[in-house]
């Protein structure tokens, strides 16, 4: 089971992030845009007026919603998605630059989880809400077109002790994994990327 929890489906993730560069709109502000401010982890957070609105009403709905409080500068929140599948409700998160290289942080289930291509090298970090972790970076795949950078993926469970504390809502609550997976940033940033998750105030 240990060894599950670390294998990603790639055959998903890269099919997702090619979607995700063809189709995914860049960060640049539009002239008339509001600003907001959310709060993270006890870290206040400007965004987009409709991103935060947006994320406000996720939260008030009652699903638990991890933010990265730090995102590197040349990032922005690009696009805020909720779906209810049939385990439970998954929120995706993708930040982008203004290459329309992006990352992603999401809700996960089991059922998103398969074997994996490959042999990647392993990041290690430590997060105040999900313990240890592992990120594995993939080289890019010469054999995939699309695919030219390294990819970072990252497989997060939440333990129960943290939903307790919350009072989550059971019939509410999102699946207790959650993934981060994406390009275009360092190994540095990856680590610092996941050990900053907090869920949203």
């Amino acid at each position: 089971m240990k060894q599950a929890l670390k294998v990603v489906s790639l055959s998903l993730s890269m099919a997702g992030f090619a979607l995700a560069q063809q189709a995914a709109p860049g960060p640049a502000a539009q002239v008339n845009e509001g600003k907001a401010n959310i709060t993270a982890g006890g870290t206040t957070i400007t965004l987009s007026e409709v991103h935060a609105k947006k994320l406000e009403r996720i939260r008030d709905f009652g699903v638990t919603i991890f933010y990265p409080t730090f995102v590197p500068d040349r990032f922005s929140l690009a696009r805020v998605t909720l779906t209810k599948p049939e385990e439970g409700w998954k929120y995706h998160l993708r930040f982008c630059d203004k290459r329309h290289v992006c990352f992603t942080v999401e809700a996960l289930s089991d059922g998103d989880l398969d074997a994996d291509v490959g042999e990647p090298r392993e990041l290690k970090g430590k997060s105040a809400l999900f313990g240890p972790f592992s990120i594995e970076v993939y080289k890019p795949w010469s054999a995939v077109n699309y695919e030219s950078r390294t990819l970072y993926t990252c497989l997060l469970e939440e333990p129960k002790a943290n939903t307790n504390k919350r009072h989550v809502r059971p019939r509410q609550q999102v699946p207790g994994m959650y993934h981060f997976w994406g390009n275009g940033i360092t190994d540095k940033e990856a680590v610092a990327i996941v050990e900053s998750l907090a869920p949203i105030e």
